[in-house]
């Protein structure tokens, strides 16, 4: 009689208290990912009040224009100096003998990482395309190796044969304003949690490697990484979980890779690794070292690879992005 008159009030209540324990445990999820997503927020918006900051009238204005007096230089085709004046010579760090007959390589000009053969110079250049040279912004070099930018303009002078004599350079230094705009570049092409660049900044580098590669012959291939949604996503994650995931990825990525490497964050759980001069036979072997050092963070994390290398001078970005993405599939160690 008891069990009778007191199981539907206890199964009522039990089932009463579950909705309450779920909806609690829902509500409790519901406010960790909106206080997630409001710093996220947040860090958007400062990221928002800075470029706002970096771009106002004021500060462009005080920016935009060159700074101090002209620097005139001139050089004959050889690129050996002939003439500068007391500005140019001050801004550089030279004296008067230490420019004049020599060349710009010695002393104003960046030193090269890499000289490649066959590789005009900055006269031949300028020679060849004048035009492309009434106003450009060059990086230089003061005595002391500082970097700076100036902005040149350059005429070509002729004898009456028509034989180049001198190339006469007019300059301003515009260090501030190229500082201000890697600042502004740097915000919007860096991805705010991983730190690394976003698709459309990832996407234009890696485009400049594809051409580099095909102009010199080289090898290039591409590894392309993406999360399971549904383990990343699942009832036993939350997403600061799913965050952290994301981290591990892109902390696995940068222990492995070397520094000429491109690493980018295309998609929300799918990140691509750019390798230049490696053939498809390292790329297995990059893929891995990655799964092994995936596997030191988290064992649970499943990970799905795909892989693809230069096949034509007629290949772009896009079209290995294509079949990276096509080959994806849950990794297995060949």
């Amino acid at each position: 009689m008891f069990i009778e008159t007191y199981l539907p009030l206890i199964l009522s209540s039990a089932l009463v208290l579950l909705v309450i324990l779920g909806w609690w445990h829902t509500y409790l999820r519901y406010k960790k990912t909106s206080k997630t997503l409001k710093d996220i927020g947040q860090e958007l918006a400062e990221k928002m009040q800075t470029i706002e900051h970096l771009t106002s009238e004021d500060i462009i204005d005080d920016l935009a224009a060159p700074t101090g007096d002209s620097l005139i230089v001139a050089f004959d085709p050889k690129g050996v100096i002939t003439y500068t004046n007391d500005h140019a010579e001050s801004f550089f760090g030279y004296t008067h003998d230490e420019m004049v007959g020599h060349t710009l390589q010695e002393t104003i000009l960046p030193i090269p990482e890499r000289k490649r053969a066959n590789e005009p110079d900055l006269v031949q250049k300028i020679v060849a395309n004048p035009k492309l040279y009434i106003n450009v912004d060059l990086p230089n070099r003061r005595k002391d190796n500082t970097p700076v930018w100036v902005s040149w303009t350059y005429r070509l002078m002729y004898s009456p044969n028509n034989e180049l004599t001198e190339i006469r350079a007019v300059g301003f230094d515009v260090s501030k304003r190229k500082q201000l705009e890697q600042k502004i570049q740097h915000i919007t092409s860096v991805d705010v949690l991983t730190g690394v660049l976003k698709r459309t900044a990832f996407m234009n580098v890696a485009e400049q490697e594809v051409r580099r590669a095909v102009r010199y012959g080289r090898h290039l291939s591409l590894l392309v990484l993406k999360l399971d949604y549904l383990r990343l996503l699942g009832q036993d994650q939350d997403f600061e979980t799913g965050e952290q995931a994301i981290k591990q990825v892109i902390k696995a990525c940068q222990l492995c890779i070397r520094e000429m490497d491109i690493l980018g964050r295309i998609d929300d759980v799918e990140f691509a690794l750019l390798l230049p001069e490696t053939p498809y036979d390292n790329l297995s072997v990059v893929a891995d070292r990655l799964y092994l050092k995936l596997q030191e963070m988290s064992s649970k994390q499943k990970i799905l690879f795909g892989k693809a290398v230069l096949q034509s001078k007629d290949d772009t970005i896009d079209s290995m992005l294509q079949r990276a993405e096509k080959s994806l599939s849950v990794y297995s160690r060949e």
